[in-house]
This record gives C-alpha cells, sequence and structure tokens, in this order.
C-alpha cells in the first residue's frame, strides 16, 4: 500500500502540537489548551499498518489510565469501560458504543465543506483511500486516558485529520478534526465547515437514543446561529433550519431526549476560536437505519461553522496550510438528561479553567423595560441616580443587594462613550461618571455600567475620525442595527481602542459591574478588512480584549451571543429584553414575562456551572396590568434558578410600596445555586422545579410548584388552556424514601403539613405559585423556616446547634434591623420549650402550633442569636 505522503505526515504531525498543545485531545489552538496539560511517553502507541484493511494479525495493545487500543482485522477498537470507539480501517468510518455494547453513534467521520474554483466541496474521512492511527496518550483538565488518532490522505489534497479522546469509565468523548494540504494552498480555498464527527445518510450513519426518533423531544440551544434570543423544546421534525439543513440545527449545544426509555444523548462545543458550533439532527422514517427495535436519526453533525469562509492557516515555512476544528463533546450515555445538561456546562468550565461566581450580583436596572413601557429608558441624570443610590442603600443594601447599574443614557454618543456633561456634570475637575461611581461606592454599593461598544450611531466623532473602522453589514442585520455602523473588530487599532476604552471605565472611572449589549449585530460582518478572520472569530477576539482589559474582578455580563462568550463572560442575559406585562406570546415580538420566563427555563444548565444566568428584570407595574400574584410567580422562578436578580422598578418607587419590597427582599441574598425543571420536556413552560439546598449539616428541597396559564403540552403537543390546575411532584423524584413523613412548608403563605404521601401537590390558579420547603421531619429541633429567606435557612441561618444534653437549639441568623422577623423550629416530638430568648432583638414571642414552635421579634441588631430550650 502506497504511503502516507512525508509532507502530510509531517503536517499532520505538527497539527497534533499546532492544534492540542502539548495533550494531543482537541482541536483548539495551543493558548486554547491546558497549560498544565501534560502528555505521558508516547513513544509506543502508533498504529503502524499504513493500509485501509490492516492484517488479520492482533496489534499490540496499547494502554494507559484504564483506556486500551488495539487492532483486531483491521478495526481499531479504544475501550474506556462506559464506552468504546471502533473505527473501520476499511470504510474511514467510525462507531461509538455505550457499556452494553450498544451503538449511540454509528458510521460517523470527519467531514471538511470548502470552497473552489468549480464550486463547494465536500470530503469525509470515507473518501480519503489511506488510513493510519495511532493512540496518545493525554492528561487534561477533565482527566486522563488515550486520544485515537486518524490520519486520512488521498492522492490530492486535502489530508484530514480526527482525534477521538477517551477517558475511563465516562460515558463522553472530545473530538477535532483538521484539515490539511500538502502543496502551496490556493488563494480562493477557504473552508466552509469542519466536522469532527457527522453521521448521516452519506456515511449510511446514525445516531441511536430510544427506539423510536419520532417520539423523542430536542433541547436547543438557540437555532440557526442568528436566532439567539430564545431556546426551544420541540418534538422530532416540529422544525426545520434555515441554514443548515436537514432537519433542526442548534446553536452551541443541544439535548436528545427519549421520554420512554430516559435515554438522552448531549452534545456541544467546547470552543469556539475561529468557527461557531452548530449541532445539525434530523430524522427521516423512510431512509432510518434500523438495528433491533431500534430506528436511528438520519443525521448527527456537530459542525464548526466559519461564516463567508476561513482560509486555511499557512505554515511558517510558506508551504502548506491547515485548519482544526471547534472541540465537539458527546455524551452519548448521562445518567439523566439533567446530568447531561448539566455535565456538559460544568466540563466546559473545567477544561478552560474558569471559575464561576458564587457572590451573585443582584440590582437595578435603571432601563426599567425602557421609556415605552413605564421605564425611566435613557431619561436619567444625576438628580435621579442620586435619589436612587440613596433609596437603595436605606432599603436593599441591608438585604445583600450589593450592585447598583446605570444603563443607557448616560454617554454623549454611542460610539464615542464618554459622558454627556449635561446629564452628569463634572465636579471639581472630577469627570461625572467617575463622581458618581465614588458616590455608589461611599454608600457601600459596588457601582455598574451599561455599553454597547460594538456600534456608533450618526453623529458619533468616532465615524468621522475613524470611518474605516467600521463595516458593512449582510442584509438581514442591516434591519437589526438600523442607522447604526458595526465596528470592524478585525482591525487590531480598533481591538486597541476598546481596550482603552474599557480602561477608562474600569480603572479611571471605577465601575466594575460592566453590562455590554447589542454586540450581535457584528455576527452580520462582511468585508473585514482581515479577510482571513471570520466574524465570529473577530467578535471572541475582541471579547478576549475586553475581558482583559476589565480585570478579573470585574462582573462582565454579557448580552445575547451565548456560546460565544461562555468563555469570557461571568454571566449572560439570556432572554430578550423583559416587559412588565404577562405577555403571552402568539408570535414574534412578545417580550413579557412568560416568553422570558421560557428560555431561561430552556437555559438553566448554563447557571452556576459555566457561568451566572441573568433572567432580566423584576416587575411590579400594576397599571401595566402585571398583578402581584404575577409578579410573585415571576420572582420565585428567579429565585429557585438562583440567577442575577435585577429590579425594573426604580429604587425610589419600590420605596413607596412595601408590599413590592416584600417580594423582593426573600430572595436576597442569592442562593448560588440553580434548581431543575424537572418537567422541562413536558410542558413548554416547566411548572415543577426542585432545588436541592444544603446548609451545615442540613440538607432539603425546594419544591416551586406553577401554573403559567396557558401552556403546550409537548409530548402530546397540545395547548392546555388559562384553568385552575393540580400540579405535582412524585417524592422519588426529589430523592426522598417513600412512607417516611415529610414536612412540607409553604414559603409565602407560612402554612405547613406534615404528609405521607408519596406525592406532592396543589391545586394552583391560573399566573400563581406555590414554593415549598420540602424535607424529612426532622428528628432533633432544627431551624426549618425564617421569614427572612424564601429558600428556608439557605443563607440567613448558621451555627445551627442542638445540644441533647441541655436540650437547648442555639442559631445564629442575618436579619435586617427593625424588620419584624418570624422563625420556625420543628419540635421533633419534642414538648413545647420552656425557653426561648433572642439576642439582639426585642418584643420575642413563642407559640407552639402543629409540631412547629413560632418565635416573631424585631431585630437590633443585623446579626442575631437564638435559643430554644425544651
Amino acid at each position: 500500500m502506497r504511503r502516507v505522503p512525508t509532507l502530510a505526515v509531517a503536517l499532520l504531525g505538527l497539527l497534533v502540537v499546532a492544534a492540542f498543545g502539548c495533550t494531543a485531545t482537541d482541536g483548539s489552538a495551543a493558548s486554547d489548551v491546558d497549560a498544565s496539560a501534560t502528555v505521558p511517553d508516547a513513544s509506543s502507541v502508533d498504529g503502524t499498518s499504513d493500509g485501509p484493511g490492516g492484517s488479520d494479525a492482533l496489534s499490540d495493545v496499547i494502554e494507559h489510565a484504564g483506556v486500551t487500543a488495539v487492532e483486531i482485522d483491521g478495526v481499531v477498537i479504544v475501550e474506556g469501560g462506559a464506552i468504546r470507539v471502533l473505527f473501520d480501517r476499511s470504510t474511514g468510518l467510525i462507531r461509538v458504543e455505550g457499556a452494553e455494547g450498544r451503538a449511540v453513534l454509528d458510521a460517523a467521520e470527519a467531514r471538511v465543506v470548502y470552497s473552489s474554483a468549480d464550486g463547494p466541496v465536500s470530503l469525509g474521512t470515507s473518501m480519503l483511500p489511506e488510513r493510519a492511527w495511532a493512540a496518545v496518550p493525554f492528561v487534561d483538565a477533565l482527566g486522563e486516558g488515550l486520544t485515537l488518532r486518524v490520519d486520512a490522505t488521498g492522492d490530492a489534497d486535502p489530508a484530514l485529520q480526527v482525534s477521538v479522546d477517551v477517558r475511563h469509565d465516562v460515558t463522553y468523548v472530545t473530538a477535532a478534526c483538521t484539515v490539511a494540504w500538502e502543496s502551496t494552498t490556493p488563494y480562493d480555498v477557504r473552508v466552509l465547515q469542519l466536522s469532527p464527527l457527522v453521521a448521516d445518510t452519506a456515511t449510511g450513519g446514525a445516531l441511536f437514543v430510544g427506539d423510536d426518533p419520532a417520539a423523542h423531544r430536542v433541547l436547543d440551544d438557540g437555532y440557526d446561529l442568528y436566532f439567539d434570543f430564545e431556546a426551544r423544546v420541540y418534538p422530532v421534525g416540529r422544525t426545520t433550519s434555515l441554514f443548515f439543513p436537514p432537519g433542526s440545527a442548534s446553536n452551541w449545544n443541544i439535548g436528545v431526549f427519549d421520554p420512554a426509555s430516559k435515554r438522552s444523548v448531549v452534545a456541544g462545543f467546547f470552543s469556539a476560536s475561529r468557527g461557531v458550533g452548530i449541532l445539525g439532527l434530523d430524522y427521516d422514517a423512510a431512509t432510518a437505519r434500523i438495528e433491533g427495535e431500534r430506528k436511528g436519526f438520519t443525521r448527527f453533525d456537530g459542525l464548526a461553522y466559519y461564516k463567508d469562509g476561513r482560509a486555511p492557516v499557512r505554515s511558517a515555512l510558506g508551504i502548506g496550510a491547515t485548519l482544526a476544528s471547534e472541540v465537539l463533546y458527546v455524551d452519548l450515555a448521562p445518567s439523566t438528561i439533567f446530568d447531561g445538561l448539566e455535565g456538559f456546562a460544568t466540563r466546559y468550565a473545567a477544561r478552560i479553567g474558569k471559575k464561576v461566581w458564587t457572590e451573585i450580583p443582584s440590582g437595578w436596572n435603571s432601563w426599567g423595560g425602557g421609556s415605552g413601557s413605564g421605564g425611566l429608558g435613557t431619561d436619567i441624570d444625576e438628580a435621579v441616580m442620586l435619589s436612587n443610590i440613596d433609596a437603595a442603600a436605606a432599603d436593599f443594601l441591608p438585604v445583600g443587594m450589593k450592585y447598583f447599574l446605570v444603563d443607557d443614557g448616560w454617554q454623549d454618543h454611542e460610539g464615542d462613550w464618554n459622558t454627556n456633561p449635561q446629564k452628569f456634570p463634572a465636579h471639581d475637575g472630577v469627570d461625572g461618571m467617575k463622581w458618581l461611581a465614588d458616590r455608589v461606592r461611599a454608600k457601600g454599593m459596588i457601582p455598574g455600567l451599561w455599553i454597547a461598544p460594538f456600534h456608533a450611531e450618526p453623529g458619533a466623532g468616532l465615524l468621522t475620525e475613524h470611518p474605516d473602522w467600521f463595516v458593512d453589514l449582510w442584509g438581514p442585520a442591516i434591519g437589526l442595527a438600523g442607522d447604526k455602523k458595526v465596528l470592524d473588530l478585525s482591525r487590531p487599532e480598533v481591538l486597541d481602542w476598546l481596550s482603552s476604552l474599557f480602561h477608562k471605565i474600569v480603572v479611571d472611572w471605577g465601575y466594575t459591574w460592566i453590562k455590554v449589549d447589542f454586540t450581535y449585530y457584528a455576527f452580520g460582518a462582511i468585508h473585514l478588512a482581515d479577510p482571513d478572520v471570520t466574524p465570529s472569530e473577530a467578535y471572541r477576539n475582541a471579547l478576549l480584549r475586553i475581558r482583559e482589559a476589565v480585570g478579573p474582578d470585574t462582573f462582565f455580563l454579557m448580552i445575547s451571543a451565548t456560546g460565544m462568550c461562555l468563555e469570557m463572560a461571568d454571566g449572560n442575559r439570556i432572554t430578550l429584553d423583559n416587559e412588565p406585562w404577562w405577555g403571552d406570546p402568539q408570535g414574534a415580538g412578545d417580550q413579557g414575562i412568560k416568553v422570558t420566563y421560557r428560555t431561561i427555563a430552556h437555559r438553566y444548565y448554563l447557571n452556576h456551572t459555566a457561568w451566572v444566568n441573568h433572567p432580566d428584570l423584576l416587575f411590579f407595574r400594576d397599571d401595566y396590568g402585571l398583578t402581584l400574584d404575577e409578579a410573585r410567580a415571576w420572582a420565585s422562578a428567579v429565585a429557585l434558578t438562583g440567577g442575577i436578580v435585577k429590579l425594573g422598578e426604580p429604587y425610589t418607587v419600590l420605596h413607596e410600596h412595601p408590599e413590592w419590597r416584600a417580594t423582593v427582599e426573600p430572595l436576597l441574598p442569592i442562593y448560588p445555586h440553580t434548581g431543575r425543571p424537572l418537567d422541562l420536556f413536558e410542558r413548554e413552560y416547566p411548572e415543577v422545579w426542585h432545588l436541592p439546598v444544603t446548609r451545615e449539616a442540613e440538607a432539603w428541597s425546594v419544591v416551586g410548584l406553577f401554573n403559567w396559564g396557558q401552556n403546550r403540552d409537548v409530548v402530546a403537543t397540545q395547548m392546555e388552556p388559562e384553568a385552575s390546575r393540580t400540579v405535582g411532584v412524585d417524592r422519588a423524584d426529589l430523592g426522598l424514601a417513600g412512607g417516611d413523613q415529610l414536612l412540607v412548608f409553604d414559603a409565602w403563605a407560612r402554612t405547613w403539613t406534615w404528609s405521607t404521601a408519596d406525592r406532592i401537590e396543589a391545586t394552583l390558579a391560573p399566573r400563581s405559585t406555590r414554593v415549598l420547603i420540602v424535607r424529612p421531619a426532622p428528628t432533633e429541633p432544627r431551624v426549618v423556616f425564617t421569614s427572612r429567606h424564601l429558600l428556608g435557612g439557605a443563607v440567613e441561618v448558621h451555627d445551627e446547634a442542638w445540644s441533647p444534653v441541655e436540650s437547648l437549639l442555639s442559631a445564629n441568623l442575618d436579619v435586617v434591623p427593625g424588620e419584624l422577623v418570624e422563625v420556625y423550629v420543628a419540635a421533633a416530638g419534642h414538648p413545647a420549650p420552656i425557653n426561648a430568648g433572642v439576642s439582639g432583638g426585642n418584643d420575642l414571642t413563642v407559640q407552639s402550633i402543629d409540631g412547629l414552635v413560632r418565635l416573631t421579634f424585631t431585630p437590633t441588631d443585623p446579626i442575631v442569636s437564638v435559643t430554644v430550650a425544651f
């Protein structure tokens, strides 16, 4: 058999170093790989057979970290315990099986689509006749194992390399591919797509999850690249991609769930260095593969998309060129779909060494939904800000709301981003925005600032001074941007200007909560100054420069572009702007609470795993028809997700409405964990949430039951009417044993029941909620709830101790001086207390009611000590 051309081997070998760093595990640039990763000695791990068939002999077994690789009769088998990967050298195709030997992904290949003088060309490893392999040990941030590396070549350019990482006893693989041209690459060659793993009708491939794909459900993370403002759950076949057919196309990552077997597959991209990750999925019953009782999806494609094409990177010698794909992650058999989704986000963060904030920002958004819906919009000035700073410090700082964000309207022109001196005048030579930040900080709060740095409006000096810094837009994006001009983010001088701008805001002015908005326009850029950079690549490079400029101690909040900024942002507003009305969406453009809620539920798994979700604003604007029950339902959902709590009403207005404040205060400070929407794949608007809570030695569940009014049954695809209905959850879904007595405490109503039932449920009126604290009946006295916080003691109770010798319960509580507090203690079979006390409070009353002891008092100190003697 003809050996792989020497230069191609050299190029592909260099790619392992250049594309995979020292780990040989993924397709990102060396700078994107964990610098601590190492490669053990791999001097004897090459598969030495050069031809597609191999011999009948058994090759040497290669082993590292519990993963083995061997070639038997032309099939390379890499075994990790939980899964195994098989590469058939005669066909160039890959099969991935679960531990039970069932195929999950079959007949998959790596594939490149590139442009040529004759039009687009599609080339896969199955089309290249020469296939050599190697098994390379690796160690990275996710563990260690063996990388199956396949080098596929033909008589002409290009060559393809695909790498699949297998780790011991985990159900996921990571994969990447690289395309290489041996000769000097023609100037007109541009890579359009790179797919590390694709199984479709072209390969006779399939993705197998349950028995019948037509009954499966799909969770996307936005779709068709440009539609990032919503995430959807839908039955297979319900939607068709506009730009990446056949079938549907999810941005960034995807979840596929079979309600019958509870099996699932979760896939997504771990990088976005040069291309955008898209997950294509299709099912055509007429052409589907069948294995036993199972039918397969007719398309699974994890593709890195390069808008307008990406030129391959020429070697330093000027001979040959390569391009590496983004890193694809596929979990083929997560224990549950929730574990799969959360595992993707957690491993994404772990791979890049990202630290997720645990002190979650909460504050006010001066925009308030805009002037068209009763908010301030851009109608802000120094006097408005100062009055709200005072009200925030008086009412909300004591409950942990530390951040104060100035939204749109502070600037002179969008594009120049200088202080508007008519609104925020200088004081004794100090810039007005710096002076305002100093006032916020003097009150004990953290100043934040909104900015939209990637565009300029007519009249901005930057447009006049640097017209060459701006770029044309792709047709549909022009309408989105209106008359604004978008920066050419491929220009080094533009990146330098962005660095200087954010240095001014953070270092010179002192704003350490930055909200970056309206960046998505840059995805529509065309005719960039650097033709070898894609719009998404330029976008990412700009975000990296901003991240560097604001520093690690600034909370960097992005709006939209979810997967493109996971690496850089500390948080993201994952929805459209919220508005102060309920809003049953009948079509595009409705930005009420329900459409916002739907997307935060569908993106719940990113929260506290990869970053902090921002669900957008809490409203109480009754003049727009919003009821207190609706506002409370929305606030409860925000609390159960553990996302950023942001007020849409001015602090000055909230000061006049204690009943509104009483809905916000129990959410603060934010418990830095997220609940799960248990019926995520059953209802369009999930109605059952489970948030496990741990504090010191205690653990319990917070259950959110909702009636969102009009809803849709995703399984039956039927509309549920606006009516009262019973909503509930089985105790088994909460991990609670059957038959044990439970304490079920209603957090808003402050009522409770003792139950041995297998199901916890409530009948709810439309647009209402119940938040229930559910715990096994305590066997010794415990604090089970305080009126200070919604989650039953998750954040405000500490140093709790029970002394059986003294029959004494003691605990410290964080409270607000002057605000009445109720503390509920489970008596655990003890008679009424003989004594109770509170240090740092007045007017203590004690009542024993149905197994609980209620203590009521007015604190004089921010921390009080409570004792109850039995």
